[in-house]
């Protein structure tokens, strides 16, 4: 079970941008009607709360914490001069 700490918009804001990207940083495989209505839907103010959009929310958000935060930026200068011995 999942508890949630924060109200549904704050948690899915963050995934809702993912999606708004381009390109696009979460891609479904497969046909999800149940879901995609539940996504198209929704409003903080219907006071319901949709199963599906829950689970997904909660899904990228465990998802995104396993990403790297680091970037790696190769330097063309820096492989040349780390070639040339130094002398």
């Amino acid at each position: 079970m999942v508890q949630a700490r924060a109200s549904k918009r704050v948690r899915a804001e963050p995934v809702a941008a993912r999606y708004e990207v381009d390109p696009p940083r979460v891609h479904h495989v497969g046909t999800f009607p149940a879901l995609e209505d539940q996504l198209t839907t929704w409003t903080p103010e219907s006071g319901d709360s949709p199963d599906r959009l829950d689970a997904l929310v909660h899904g990228v958000t465990y998802l995104r914490s396993k990403e790297s935060r680091r970037a790696v930026v190769a330097s063309p200068l820096r492989a040349k001069s780390a070639g040339q011995g130094g002398s």
